[in-house]
C-alpha cells in the first residue's frame, strides 16, 4: 500500500514492531542487570537473545514478509495495525516471567536448549 512520499505503511509496521521487539528484550536485560547489581541471569539472556536474533532474522529477511499473504492479501485496517503495535510486547511477556519470577536454570540446561535450536 503506497502512500505520500511513496511509503509503505505496511512494511513500516513491520520494521517498527520488530525493531521494538529487539529494543524491549534488551531493555530487560539492561533492566535485570541493573537490579541484580551488575549479575545477570543466564536465562533471561538466553531468551532476549534468541528473541532479538528473531527479530533481526525477520528484518534481515523481510524481502520474504513482501511475498507473505499478509503483506499481499490483507488491507490496512484496524487488525492489521492492532497487530503490529502489539507484537513487541507479546513475546516480552516470557523475558518479563522470567526476571519477575527469578527463574534460573543451570547452564547445561540453558546450552541444550539453544543447541536443539540450531541443531
Amino acid at each position: 500500500m503506497n502512500v505520500f512520499l511513496k511509503g509503505d505503511l505496511k512494511l513500516f509496521y513491520f520494521r517498527v514492531s520488530n525493531v521494538g521487539l529487539a529494543l524491549l528484550n534488551v531493555l530487560l536485560v539492561l533492566q535485570c542487570i541493573n537490579d541484580n547489581a551488575g549479575r545477570t541471569n543466564p536465562a533471561v539472556l538466553v531468551t532476549a537473545a534468541l528473541q532479538v536474533l528473531f527479530a533481526m532474522d525477520a528484518l534481515f529477511f523481510e524481502e520474504y514478509f513482501l511475498q507473505s499473504h499478509d503483506y499481499a492479501n490483507t488491507g490496512l485496517g484496524f487488525s492489521y495495525v492492532s497487530t503490529y503495535v502489539t507484537w513487541p510486547f507479546v513475546p516480552t511477556l516470557v523475558t518479563k516471567y522470567i526476571i519477575n519470577h527469578r527463574w534460573e536454570r543451570k547452564e547445561a540446561e540453558l546450552k541444550s536448549c539453544v543447541f536443539n535450536l540450531f541443531y
